[in-house]
């Protein structure tokens, strides 16, 4: 599990002075403001580790995934200290950035269970505290349900962080995908950002001629559309993306960020909204529920968007603000 880190700063550290420039053990001081601040250091010469056991409910956190909660207890297992600069050269080729961790990090329901029987608890304990997950995240999306009723697309402004846009929506446990349509210049990069947050592979929701360009490294960005081949909207298996929705077993929540759009961005984006709504029409009909995917669009200003279908009239789609 983690471990919590603590620094510890050397004897070195300069003494508080007041306003008038004297340090509190008395004296005055030379007078000269530039040497004063380049005269005030604070070294770091070690990591204190301390490694906690694991425990159901530790930290208290509510898994979106309905699986059973994971944390540390308060139970200290080992100490050590390590030298800082070995530290950080040992930390140096494991560390992974703060986006990618919150895709790659989470463990699954499965491997949490295994890793709290290892730890101690019981079957029937970690049953107890899965049903109560459960309940907690029935009862969250019915007070989101109350705030919001059955509206599962919005807008925010781009200057807002993931745990604001997700604590306002009522779900800060909820697991939520950023997506970027700035990187979103053929079908098999759009394709590779929807396959995490649906867990499918990107294979699966791409038309074959779409799945070969992406085998050849993508088409050239200065190359006309018309050369290029089917437009990138054309390239998504779209009725494949709407099945992955539907097969959800947990909320999801996906932040796109879409300031800036083009003609081809813009197509993409409303047929992922179109199949969206079309995922939370079937999860009404068959299941007499909502479904499992909400959509939050990141720097968007208009209060509709529109999915083109190209053989018909366009669907239109209401963005309700969340601020």
């Amino acid at each position: 599990m983690a471990d919590t880190l603590e620094c510890s700063a050397s004897d070195r550290t300069p003494r508080k002075r007041s306003r008038h420039g004297e340090e509190d053990g008395g004296g005055s001081s030379s007078g000269d403001p530039q040497r004063e601040r380049s005269g005030r250091r604070v070294s770091f010469s070690h990591v204190a580790i301390r490694t906690h056991a694991m425990a159901i409910w530790g930290g208290g956190g509510v898994p979106a995934d309905d699986g059973p909660p994971l944390g540390l207890s308060w139970d200290v297992t080992d100490e050590t200290s390590v030298d800082l600069d070995a530290f950080e050269d040992e930390r140096q080729q494991s560390r992974t950035p703060k986006d990618a961790y919150c895709m790659e990090g989470c463990v699954e329901p499965n491997q949490r269970r295994q890793m709290l029987l290892g730890a101690g608890s019981t079957m029937k304990q970690i049953k107890a505290a899965t049903r109560a997950v459960a309940q907690l995240n029935q009862d969250r999306w019915k007070a989101s349900e109350l705030l919001f009723g059955d509206a599962w697309l919005f807008r925010a402004p781009r200057e807002m962080d993931k745990a604001e846009l997700l604590a306002m929506l009522g779900q800060p446990e909820c697991r939520g995908a950023e997506l970027d349509t700035t990187r979103w210049e053929s079908a098999w990069q759009c394709a590779r950002e929807l396959a995490g947050p649906l867990q499918v592979d990107p294979s699966t929701l791409l038309s074959a001629a779409a799945e070969e360009e992406g085998g050849q490294g993508g088409v050239d960005r200065c190359q006309p559309a018309d050369a290029a081949g089917a437009s990138a909207e054309e390239g998504i298996l779209w009725a494949s993306c709407t099945s992955a929705m539907q097969a959800l077993s947990e909320q999801i929540v996906l932040l796109i960020r879409c300031a800036e759009v083009n003609a081809s961005t813009l197509a993409l984006l409303g047929r992922l909204v179109g199949c969206v709504a079309n995922a939370h029409i079937a999860a009404q009909v068959l299941q007499g529920q909502r479904g499992h995917v909400s959509v939050i669009l990141h720097g968007w200003a208009d209060d509709k968007i529109e999915a083109d279908w190209s053989d018909e009239e366009a669907d239109e789609f209401c963005v309700s603000p969340l601020q």
